[in-house]
């Protein structure tokens, strides 16, 4: 099976190149060894972090899960918990379908 992920930061909801363009390996971590690089990834830079934090505040500081009650969160939280199916199943097709239903 081949999954196709992002190899972006993901910033306000978008994937999308670090600012400066830079990269890296991810390495196999089974082995450690720089030959087994399983993809390339974008290396966010201190203001692309900036960024995605700047995102994330205001997101929950005026979304719907940062006006949720933490109890009530805690309780979605277990639920999704809950729902674990086999492996190779799914409840949602990806885990942005999940971050989408429930985080932003």
């Amino acid at each position: 099976m081949t999954v196709k992920m992002p190899h972006q930061c993901f910033i306000n909801g978008n994937f999308e190149d670090a600012e400066d363009g830079k990269t890296y390996n991810t390495v196999n971590p089974t082995d450690g060894s720089v030959r087994s690089v399983i993809c390339k990834v974008s290396y966010a830079s201190v203001a692309d972090v900036d960024r995605a934090v700047s995102a994330a505040k205001e997101a929950f500081d005026n979304g719907p899960w940062g006006k949720m009650n933490p109890r009530d969160r805690g309780l979605v939280v277990d639920l999704i918990e809950r729902l674990k199916l086999p492996v190779g199943h799914s409840l949602f097709a990806t885990q942005w379908e999940f971050l989408d239903l429930f985080c932003v």
